[in-house]
């Protein structure tokens, strides 16, 4: 007794001037077919159809097909089987739409599958025949979030360039085409692949972007399409845009293929070789832990990555002439202020832009301190030859110590040192003498170094085998935690200078 399958088709005739529809279906029970006419349905342009009797409704409990069987339900329940005529299809709009209110139950028979091309026409919707909607591609370059607009009309694309470039950069104007390949989009450690599934792309931007391009998809074409190059009359240092760089100034090292190519003279990346630049700001202090020597194995990545540290390319231009000596001063001071945190990690660029912030004033450049706690220790005897911190001394704070040959190094303590022996004797054994006090006050380890150095001898991990291990940086614990100590850190050559006590254990 059950309907296996039911096929519909429908003719539209016009019957004394009037439009009719003549359904014709036909339906098979078990192995009986029958062909069903449901002809002359009335039109209700003129009138308005409504079921006969009120228990239609009761009736449709035994079955939808109760309403084509018979003529009963054609006659008495019009409304409620769905035989009320509206008139000609109304002409699509755009998009997709159901005609019958009967669809859903229909899709519940099977019907978009069994009698497609009917319910192509009147359940297009219901049934997911619809044809997509074109719509405009917009490629790689696209936002990803619906505020992105207004969040660049309030100009989050200069205040949050981090999250904004990557994230909206149809609405911040920073599309550029991506290249499939080429020299600059490859990784460069063979772990890329792993770190940037684990997010490390987002987490650890700064060493990622620049050593994990492609897995990070941070690649950029080398070459921009967008602006002329220079005239033959140009200054070879020059910004192609200048409204451009100035608003983009903050990533010449975060976007360095691009910056490089557009804004040399904004990011002060002028060199005889054109070509010629670093491409990350650490690359000055990687030189120093000796990644640039031949034999390291990082040589490779630091010839492409720091190429005008490593090799110096020649000289850099200068875009204006050199000048006259002055004052200890900061050449910008608002960049000083922005990056006063960056006076050991990027010396190289520090000491020449920002003397006075830094406390590297001197007429040798090359003699400078790298801490501004130099002077605090030197008044605890730190330069002195006898110190257990000579060498930690003479590497960090050569200025304090020696001024650089002007001064002459102590050999002794000055005449006017106190004779009398500390008040307080260190402990034999690493502990603190008032373990409350220290707990309290850990935070001021290298603050207020001449209390916690007699108190607080474990809290501040002054305590060690070997007097001349010990952490020149209470950042030390914060950088291993971020796994600067592992051998496989671009940071480890520093680490295991500045933070032999952490990294190490002595």
């Amino acid at each position: 007794n059950s309907t296996k399958e039911l096929f519909c088709t429908e003719i539209r005739i016009n019957i004394s001037d009037r439009p009719t529809r003549i359904i014709f279906c036909k339906m098979q029970f078990n192995s009986i077919i029958a062909l069903l006419v449901l002809a002359f349905l009335p039109d209700t342009v003129s009138g308005v159809c409504q079921d006969k009797v009120g228990e239609c409704a009761k009736y449709m409990k035994t079955g939808w097909y109760t309403c084509w069987v018979g003529s009963y339900m054609y006659d008495y329940c019009p409304r409620t089987c769905g035989f009320c005529d509206k008139g000609p299809i109304p002409k699509p709009k755009p998009g997709c739409h159901d005609f019958e209110k009967n669809c859903g139950t229909w899709k519940k028979m099977g019907y978009c599958e069994n009698n497609a091309l009917f319910m192509k026409k009147y359940c297009a919707k219901m049934c997911d025949m619809c044809r997509p909607v074109p719509t405009q591609t917009l490629g790689r370059c696209s936002d990803k979030h619906q505020h992105c607009a207004d969040w660049a009309k309030n100009g989050e694309c200069k205040k949050n360039p981090k999250f904004m470039l990557m994230n909206c950069k149809k609405s911040c104007k920073a599309c550029y085409p991506i290249p499939t390949r080429g020299s600059l989009c490859k990784d460069q450690h063979q772990h890329c692949a792993d770190w940037a599934k684990n997010g490390e792309c987002k987490k650890n931007p700064k060493f990622m972007l620049a050593s994990c391009k492609k897995s990070c998809r941070a690649c950029l074409l080398v070459t921009p399409t967008r602006y002329p190059g220079p005239t033959k009359h140009q200054n070879p240092c020059h910004d192609e845009d200048p409204s451009f760089c100035a608003a983009q100034k903050s990533n010449c090292f975060w976007n360095s293929a691009i910056m490089s190519k557009k804004c040399k003279l904004t990011c002060r990346m002028c060199s005889t070789l054109a070509d010629c630049f670093d491409k990350n700001s650490y690359c000055p202090k990687w030189a120093e832990s000796g990644k640039c020597k031949v034999g390291s194995p990082y040589r490779p990545w630091m010839l492409e990555t720091c190429e005008f540290t490593c090799t110096h390319c020649g000289k850099v231009l200068p875009t204006t002439a050199p000048p006259p000596p002055q004052a200890c001063a900061d050449e910008d001071q608002a960049f000083c202020r922005q990056h006063k945190g960056d006076c050991i990690f990027n010396s190289k660029v520090m000491s020449k832009k920002c003397k006075l912030t830094c406390q590297m004033c001197s007429q040798n450049l090359k003699c400078f301190d790298q801490n501004s706690y130099c002077p605090q220790w030197k008044k605890e005897g730190s330069c002195l030859k006898k110190s257990p911190y000579h060498v930690f001394m003479m590497t960090t704070c050569p200025y304090t110590c020696t001024k650089c040959g002007t001064v002459p190094l102590p050999t002794e303590a000055p005449t006017n040192a106190p004779t009398k022996a500390p008040t307080r004797a260190p402990p034999s054994k690493c502990m603190d003498t008032d373990p409350g006090f220290c707990l309290e006050q850990k935070d001021q380890c290298f603050n207020n170094n001449d209390v916690m150095s007699t108190k607080c001898f474990k809290t501040c991990k002054m305590c060690s085998p070997s007097t001349h291990c010990f952490d020149s940086d209470s950042y030390c614990p914060k950088w291993k935690e971020l796994g600067y100590c592992k051998k496989d850190s671009p940071y480890h050559g520093f680490m295991n200078d500045k933070c032999k006590f952490t990294c190490q254990g002595c």
